[in-house]
């Protein structure tokens, strides 16, 4: 994402650290495989109930703009989120570290919900995405519903992968680090 020349993320002390070269509008998108051939991907209507989670831990949130995880239908990588045509994202979105979810269905246009709950620099909060095998979206923040969510529902047929995504905001952060990912089918 933007002019990143860094290909990888390194490991830190707390665990995988998703800035790289510290330049704003740099990031990373990353993802378990890109097509319908991924072992992590679903497919709406006709798999069961799936999940994905993360731990993050960011040194200054106002930093990361965004740090989302989330499910995003099959395609090629894209540096812009809202080139996607259907996605479903939570994490911190804006400067202002408020914890946000995205949504886009059938390119129909991007709509951020604030939770009205915030990270804080320095320390760990979890964040989880499920989906019911009808395509029903429920969230997670420090594993509790957020305060407030939107309605989402993917479309039956759709086939979907997990997708993990930093950018560096203009005021760099050195650190937005994950110890903790799990994707797969809820129990």
């Amino acid at each position: 994402i933007g002019t990143q020349t860094i290909l990888a993320p390194k490991l830190d002390t707390y665990g995988l650290n998703l800035v790289q070269d510290n330049t704003a509008g740099d990031g990373i998108e990353l993802c378990m495989g890109q097509t319908a051939l991924s072992p992590l991907a679903f497919t709406i209507g006709q798999d069961a109930a799936f999940f994905l989670q993360a731990v993050f831990q960011v040194q200054d949130v106002s930093g990361a703009n965004p740090l989302i995880i989330g499910f995003r239908k099959v395609a090629a990588f894209n540096a812009t989120l809202s080139s996607y045509t259907d996605f479903v994202a939570i994490g911190i979105v804006g400067t202002a570290a408020k914890i946000q979810t995205e949504t886009q269905l059938n390119t129909g246009g991007v709509v951020t919900t604030d939770s009205t709950q915030t990270a804080t620099d320095g320390t760990a909060f979890q964040v989880k995405i499920m989906v019911s095998s009808t395509g029903v979206v429920t969230y997670q923040y420090n594993y509790a519903t957020p305060t407030v969510v939107a309605a989402f529902t993917f479309d039956s047929g759709d086939v979907v992968i997990p997708f993990i995504r930093f950018t560096e905001a203009a005021d760099i952060t050195t650190q937005a680090a994950t110890n903790y990912v799990e994707c797969g089918f809820q129990s």
